[in-house]
């Protein structure tokens, strides 16, 4: 009867949810544990992540900071490096109102951030494809983002409300 009909659909299913949601979990608590090699400044309401390492660029910051950064979020790494944000300090509910992305493989100054070679746009396979987002969080919280999003999430225990826009990553909760 059923029993045999759900055992069998069980069997057949490719993917073991269970299993991979321990393995992304675990996978979110290993980046999470990483230290910080790059940097992040606020100026004009702006975040600028600046990473300079040709490989692997790791930013950590709090969820109200990067919920407070209205005029949007500046990414600055070396040509076919990869960049993990590793977002911390979440409250019950945090709002995310994207007001837009800049990605830039080389820059003429690194306090004025000038001299960007891709601004306002992101060819296919640029920095936008290397960049995850580790919401790594001990209890379960809620992410509201207002608008688009560019790179992936990681977040196995965030729940996730997206009110409009696009992804142009994915979502792994």
């Amino acid at each position: 009867g059923a029993a045999s009909l759900a055992r069998g659909l069980e069997a057949a299913l490719p993917v073991d949810f269970v299993t991979e949601y321990a393995r992304l979990s675990a996978l979110s608590d290993l980046y999470a544990s990483l230290a910080p090699t790059a940097s992040v400044t606020s100026q004009w309401g702006q975040l600028w992540f600046l990473g300079t390492n040709t490989q692997v660029n790791v930013f950590t910051i709090d969820a109200a900071t990067l919920a407070a950064a209205g005029g949007g979020y500046h990414f600055y790494a070396p040509t076919n490096s990869s960049i993990i944000i590793n977002v911390t300090g979440f409250a019950n509910r945090t709002v995310f109102a994207n007001t837009g992305f800049n990605f830039c493989t080389g820059y003429t100054n690194a306090t004025t951030f000038t001299g960007c070679s891709q601004v306002n746009t992101d060819n296919p396979g640029g920095l936008s494809s290397r960049l995850l987002w580790n919401f790594d969080s001990d209890v379960q919280t809620t992410i509201a983002f207002g608008g688009s999003m560019a790179g992936s999430v990681l977040a196995p225990n965030v729940n996730l409300q997206a009110t409009w826009g696009s992804c142009t990553g994915t979502f792994v909760l």
